[in-house]
């Protein structure tokens, strides 16, 4: 991800700094590694600041991490890859090159 892409919010600065340095090694089936960590904190903060109609999908990510990291599962998922993309999609739009 480039800053020509994605225009960040100011108070997400940091996090965009952080993801910017793994991006590249973001796997969204990763469910809690560090690449992965650094996207979704990112993205929290976007929808924090910017993108308030983007919270139900950081809400089902939410869930569905909580319970992937706690008992290894979200229903028949063992990963939250399509709940992080949908999320991703929301706050980037077609203007990312995260997708995995």
């Amino acid at each position: 991800m480039t800053s020509h892409h994605h225009r960040h919010h100011a108070k997400c600065s940091k996090h965009f700094k952080v993801l910017s340095k793994v991006f590249r090694d973001v796997d969204l089936k990763a469910c809690g590694s560090r690449e992965n960590n650094a996207l979704v904190q990112f993205l929290r903060c976007e929808v924090k600041h910017s993108y308030a109609s983007c919270r139900p999908l950081l809400a089902s990510y939410e869930r569905c991490h909580k319970s992937v990291m706690g008992v290894g599962t979200f229903g028949k998922q063992t990963e939250c890859a399509s709940e992080l993309k949908g999320l991703q999609f929301c706050v980037c739009g077609q203007d990312n090159d995260l997708v995995n």
